[in-house]
């Protein structure tokens, strides 16, 4: 189960904010709240509401996943490994094409079976 840490938040947020260049009072006149309330939120004494966090991601350009797990999230890291994949395969089948009607090519296709490309953790 996920629980949501708001200190953890407040530091991402503060962080976001700072690489931004920007101060709390700055960030808190682009999104229409009191500058208490950024300060409050990066300490982790406060929380936001869901339409603030995407304002927030919006204007900082960072992903929500990020501010709220610290983490660009699963669905990046899945993808990233498809894309490895598929990377991958295109190099297999390059090699395949390249050597097609040799003997290599079984020995290759052999190999490549045995190889870790097709055990996908």
């Amino acid at each position: 189960m996920l629980y949501f840490d708001q200190n953890a938040f407040g530091k991402r947020l503060q962080e976001a904010r700072r690489g931004k260049q920007m101060t709390q009072e700055e960030l808190a006149d682009i999104l229409h709240v009191g500058k208490l309330h950024i300060s409050r939120m990066e300490r982790g004494v406060a929380a936001c509401s869901l339409d603030l966090l995407v304002n927030i991601s919006e204007v900082l350009e960072v992903n929500t996943d990020k501010l709220i797990k610290g983490a660009e999230g699963k669905k990046t890291s899945e993808s990233d490994e498809l894309l490895e994949i598929a990377d991958r395969l295109t190099e297999i089948a390059r090699e395949l094409y390249r050597h097609k009607g040799t003997a290599e090519n079984q020995k290759s296709v052999s190999e490549t079976r045995n190889s870790s490309i097709w055990s996908i953790p």
